[in-house]
């Protein structure tokens, strides 16, 4: 891995939006058991009843979340964050300290269920709630993605504009037939279409810059659509590590040999 990083021309990296949900589950689960103290769950059993859809869990989040932005957990969570970036910065520049080094900033993955919560009267509070507690948190983690690119030198691709200015729900989060709601966090396939398209953008603005967007769609996939390769352009390749709590995407874009066949 180390070698494929000490070639690359550019790398981009994520990292943060688990750390920062971990943080809400743990949240919950603490806040579950000062409320029902025979019962003990640990976040990971929240994250699994949330995930699922267990409307008994999900009811009691939408009335505790709104605690979570002042939480002990989310406060050591953006600390020991802020330490992780630094230190996967700091590794990825000692390694190969001439790349251009591109961190993603974090988007707020509930933000359009408040749309749709609105269609649900007794939800429409809750919903807003969901948003603050989780918008104070995606600000924070930004801020700091942006205060450590300032002091080390990286580029920032501002991931949350593009989902704050989606033209639909561009996250699996969403409200289901019978108010059911599905807290999943991931973009959808539109999502990976935005992300894309901004991370091409700040990798090679000259590109981008001249017209040429990813192609956008529309559906649930874990795939990220990107443009296609034309020969003599850029070639990409994709590995993905995971250390922790905190989620490592790396692509590497080498300039592909004039002649050479793909």
């Amino acid at each position: 891995a180390m070698q494929t990083v000490a070639r690359a021309d550019v790398i981009t990296v994520t990292i943060g939006g688990n750390d920062l949900m971990q943080a809400l589950y743990e949240y919950l689960a603490q806040r579950y058991h000062a409320c029902y103290p025979a019962a003990s769950p640990t976040g990971e059993n929240m994250q699994q009843a949330l995930m699922g859809g267990d409307m008994t869990k999900v009811t009691f989040a939408l009335g505790e979340i709104s605690g979570f932005s002042t939480s002990q957990e989310e406060q050591e969570a953006l600390g020991q964050f802020t330490d992780n970036l630094i230190q996967v910065v700091t590794e990825i520049q000692t390694v190969n300290p001439q790349v251009h080094l591109v961190v993603a900033n974090q988007y707020n993955p509930y933000r359009y269920l408040l749309q749709e919560f609105t269609k649900y009267p007794p939800l429409a509070t809750a919903a807003q709630d969901i948003e603050e507690a989780l918008e104070d948190g995606v600000s924070a983690l930004n801020t700091a993605i942006a205060t450590v690119g300032a002091q080390m030198g990286y580029s920032v691709a501002d991931v949350y504009t593009a989902f704050e200015q989606a033209q639909e729900n561009p996250c699996n989060a969403a409200v289901s037939v019978f108010a059911k709601v599905n807290l999943v966090f991931h973009p959808n396939a539109y999502g990976h279409s935005l992300i894309a398209q901004v991370v091409g953008a700040a990798t090679n603005p000259q590109r981008w810059g001249s017209g040429e967007q990813a192609r956008m769609v529309s559906g649930t996939t874990t795939a990220v659509v990107q443009p296609q390769k034309k020969d003599g352009d850029w070639r990409w390749s994709i590995p993905v590590c995971g250390a922790g709590l905190a989620f490592l995407a790396i692509l590497v874009w080498r300039r592909s040999a004039r002649n050479q066949t793909p």
